[in-house]
């Protein structure tokens, strides 16, 4: 038996350039640090209801932002965006995500699909502030 709760589980998908291009694209903006690590707003919404960085060609009012997944290395965040069908407690558009701890450098900002690199923002934590 399945049960209907499952159903977005089972729907998350991750999302490729185009797909994210198509409904307004997507930037990062700079972190913000708090005592439980760095988060790192993300803006980007998979209904295709707001520009972020170019008119969205494709609406898709079932569809959330269902996570982001990332990854780092030295001087780079890889972030990816994963959507799903719409729950009751969730947004299309997409959360800041904690990054952990970050030491005192440049950043790039990635949005990466498969093999496919695109840069969506950069910051320096040097330059940046703490806050609660």
């Amino acid at each position: 038996m399945l049960f209907l709760d499952s159903c977005s589980i089972l729907t998350t998908t991750e999302c490729d350039w185009e797909f994210i291009t198509s409904v307004g694209g997507i930037k990062s903006e700079n972190p913000i640090q708090t005592n439980d690590g760095w988060y790192l707003p993300i803006k980007c919404d998979v209904s295709g209801l707001r520009e972020i960085t170019n008119k969205p060609t494709t609406l898709n009012s079932a569809l959330e932002c269902s996570q982001i997944k990332y990854s780092t290395n030295d001087s780079a965040i890889f972030v990816t965006v994963y959507r799903g069908l719409v729950n009751e407690k969730r947004d299309c558009r997409c959360c800041p995500i904690n990054i952990g701890k970050l030491k005192q450098a440049k950043y790039k900002v990635y949005y990466k699909f498969d093999n496919d690199f695109h840069l969506i923002g950069e910051f320096d934590t040097s330059k940046l502030s703490y806050q609660y």
